[in-house]
């Protein structure tokens, strides 16, 4: 039986509280005045459906509506007289000069019968009514139990709607009725809009606090819009439009591209074809693109792309006549773009002598690791990355998940690569950074060594005792949404949604805009420095929390880059390194 929430009955809120029963008695005392905070909203109120006009304007003051008594009596047909002797206001169908020993009776008794007057509802008595009323979401054969917490903003109420018996991965989310569940969602903000006139945000987490659906109401546009639902994603399509709307255009310099594009799902990667009608590939055209700058370019689209569809991406880049301009890839889980081929530029041999020496060293006297339990084999490549090198150690008889995995010695194991690390450092007189991998290329582990204090760390160790020490980075995203949820300077405010992905030497963070788009004043009027700070305390403390360097990339609500922020976890140092 599918579950039926409680209609929401729209009341006409009108409290005459204070005003209308001081009326039912006789003030013979001395008057007096005091100080009080009002608050004007613009507040209308409708008698069968037709808006009323006031003398002087509603106001709110302590959790109560304060409206013209005249203007509301006159219009139910109520006549209203005041005697100013004996401060007392007088109603009736039919006025006439009643005695003040029967008056008050008949009309408390009439005042009863005839009217309910309500006042505004805390965001308290909201929550509990939440909480005893719509704690359960039936549809078909599955319960969804929730609990809810409220939190009133500057310009928004915050919904937390935390889930008690299900997991957003699990049946039980995915089989509900999506548009049924909206619905139920809707009936929530219809009854918060009905006592507070602000934008309303509701996050959906399940029993694990990962998120499982956003959604927002805009007061002014009456409009309920759902932001994200977990297992909803965006299609090849859509896809294809937001990368037109973004990355039409590229230009640097004297030249200027705009492309098309076209997706495709394989089996384990998704193909995008960029095509230009612009340049030929064997044109000065293609030859004058600053090489650095364009395949920038071409990474921040695979990068959107694996963000997306969390697979690997490969790119080609077409001419006018469709031939092959360039071919670039990017690996997902080791968040690594590579070059294939970009027609008229010549691929630097690595010449490097030492590195290759190294390697086959490597390849000879540690590419078996063995321990009482396992015996794991390796294959050992090696890249020079800024001033450190790179270290990837495959695995050839073993799985990410296996017990062969699994069942190592952990402690042994560090030691070993501990060993390569010493190793490479000695040799090359770099810092080290090395990568597991398993034998299909899947990122398990990573550690470091630091030549200069010969110090060896690991970094990321699923599994691993000091990994059970560490919050999840499910855990550090909640805490980032509900600590940095807005920004304010006290000229703009400006409101983010906040995601983290683990990347193979990084965590990612997004900060997508609500409330802004890139030209707009309430980007352009924010007071840089003191943004700049707050982005920085956000990677500051995702780095502390997780242990790892940090990256932000900020998008207005429109999903367009505005800036680009780095934070160095071992050196503590932030960098801006785009701001549009």
């Amino acid at each position: 039986m599918k579950f039926k929430r409680k209609k929401i009955a729209k009341n006409l809120v009108v409290t005459l509280l204070l005003i209308l029963l001081m009326g039912c008695s006789v003030a013979f005392g001395v008057g007096y005045s005091k100080q009080i905070t009002a608050y004007f909203y613009n507040i209308q109120v409708k008698l069968d459906g037709n808006p009323l006009k006031f003398s002087n304007e509603p106001f709110i003051y302590n959790d109560s509506v304060y409206i013209p008594l005249r203007d509301v009596s006159e219009n139910l047909g109520i006549e209203v007289k005041w005697d100013g002797n004996t401060k007392t206001v007088y109603l009736a169908k039919k006025i006439t000069t009643p005695s003040y020993n029967n008056y008050n009776n008949s009309y408390e008794s009439y005042y009863k019968q005839q009217y309910t007057f309500i006042e505004k509802k805390s965001i308290k008595d909201i929550q509990k009514k939440l909480n005893d009323d719509y704690e359960k979401y039936k549809d078909g054969e599955e319960d969804l139990e929730f609990k809810y917490s409220l939190d009133e903003k500057s310009r928004y109420i915050k919904v937390e709607i935390e889930g008690q018996n299900f997991k957003r991965d699990s049946s039980d989310w995915k089989k509900r009725d999506t548009k049924d569940f909206r619905d139920f969602i809707e009936d929530i903000v219809k009854l918060i809009k009905d006592d507070f006139e602000k934008d309303i945000k509701i996050f959906v987490y399940d029993e694990k606090n990962k998120e499982a659906g956003e959604y927002e109401y805009d007061e002014d546009k009456k409009e309920f819009k759902i932001i994200s639902e977990y297992g909803e994603t965006v299609g090849l399509e859509d896809m294809e439009d937001e990368l037109e709307d973004d990355y039409k255009e590229y230009t640097k310099g004297k030249e200027d591209f705009e492309f098309k594009y076209s997706l495709d799902d394989k089996s384990d990667y998704i193909e995008v074809e960029m095509e230009s009608n612009d340049f030929k590939r064997s044109s000065s055209d293609w030859d004058k693109r600053d090489t650095k700058d364009f395949r920038k370019f071409v990474k921040n689209i695979a990068e959107k792309v694996a963000d997306e569809f969390n697979k690997d991406v490969e790119i080609q880049v077409k001419d006018k006549d469709n031939k092959i301009a360039a071919k670039y890839e990017y690996d997902e889980s080791k968040d690594d773009f590579e070059v294939k081929y970009e027609e008229g530029t010549v691929d630097e041999e690595d010449d490097d002598e030492d590195l290759s020496s190294l390697e086959d060293t490597l390849n000879d006297d540690f590419e078996k690791y063995e321990d009482d339990n396992e015996d794991l084999e390796f294959t050992y490549s090696l890249e020079k990355k800024n001033n450190e090198i790179k270290v990837v150690m495959k695995g050839k008889n073993f799985e990410k998940d296996s017990s062969d995995w699994e069942k190592r010695d952990k402690e042994d194991f560090r030691k070993f690569v501990e060993d390569v690390a010493e190793k490479v450092a000695k040799e090359l007189d770099e810092d080290v950074d090395i990568y597991v991998n398993d034998e299909d290329g899947k990122y398990i582990a990573k550690y470091e060594y630091d030549e200069s204090k010969k110090e060896f760390t690991v970094k990321d160790e699923p599994g691993s005792d000091d990994d059970d020490d560490k919050k999840s980075i499910d855990d550090v995203e909640k805490e980032i949404k509900k600590n940095y949820d807005e920004y304010t300077d006290g000229k703009e405010v400006l409101e983010f949604k906040y995601s983290l992905q683990k990347k193979s030497d990084y965590i990612k963070v997004e900060m997508d805009g609500k409330n802004f788009k890139i030209n707009s004043s309430d980007w352009e009027k924010r007071d840089e420095d003191k943004f700049q700070d707050f982005v920085k305390k956000i990677a500051k403390d995702v780095a502390e929390e997780l242990e790892e360097d940090v990256r932000v990339y900020v998008d207005d609500e429109d999903g367009k880059d505005v800036g680009k922020y780095y934070y160095y976890e071992k050196k503590k140092e932030f960098e801006v390194k785009e701001e549009n």
